[in-house]
C-alpha cells in the first residue's frame, strides 16, 4: 500500500477504537475490526487527500475498476444518521446510490440521555446538545 493509504488506515483503526467504547484497543483492533473494509475506506479518504495517487488506487487487484462514485452533495431526509458524514470521513462506496445521492440522513448521531440520537443539521463532534452523552440510555 502507498504511504498516504497506510496513513490513513491508522487514522481509520483509530477512529474504531475510539468509537468502540472501550471495547477496542491498539492490542485487538485488528482481530475486532474487519480489515478488508477499513482498507477500503482509506483508500477512499486517501484518493479524497492525495489526488496524486491517480487511478491507481481506484482498481481492485485485477485492475478493473471498483465503481468509484463521488458524493453528489445530497442525502435522504429520513433514514438513519450517516456514519460518514458523523465521522467526517469521505462518504463511502455502499452509503452512496449509483448517482452519488448518500443513503443516510446528514444529522448528529450523538447518543442523548433521555434515548434516542440528537438528530440536530451538525456532525457528531459539533453536537451542543445538553442531553448529549457517550452510551446509549
Amino acid at each position: 500500500l502507498p504511504w498516504e493509504v497506510t496513513f490513513e488506515l491508522v487514522l481509520v483503526l483509530f477512529t474504531r477504537i475510539q468509537e468502540s467504547s472501550g471495547k477496542l484497543n491498539l492490542s485487538n483492533v485488528y482481530e475486532g475490526v474487519y480489515l478488508t473494509s477499513a482498507i477500503a475506506e482509506a483508500q477512499r479518504n486517501a484518493i479524497a487527500l492525495y489526488p496524486e495517487l491517480g487511478s491507481a488506487s481506484r482498481t481492485g487487484g485485477g485492475g478493473t475498476s471498483t465503481g468509484h462514485v463521488v458524493w453528489n452533495k445530497k442525502f435522504t431526509k429520513g433514514k438513519k444518521p450517516c456514519p460518514c458524514y458523523n465521522r467526517g470521513t469521505v462518504h463511502d462506496r455502499g452509503s452512496l446510490t449509483d448517482g452519488g445521492t448518500c443513503k443516510f440522513d446528514h444529522v448528529c448521531d450523538h447518543y442523548i440521555s433521555s434515548g434516542g440520537k440528537c438528530g440536530g443539521a451538525h456532525p457528531r463532534h459539533a453536537c451542543t446538545n445538553p442531553l448529549a452523552c457517550d452510551e446509549e440510555a
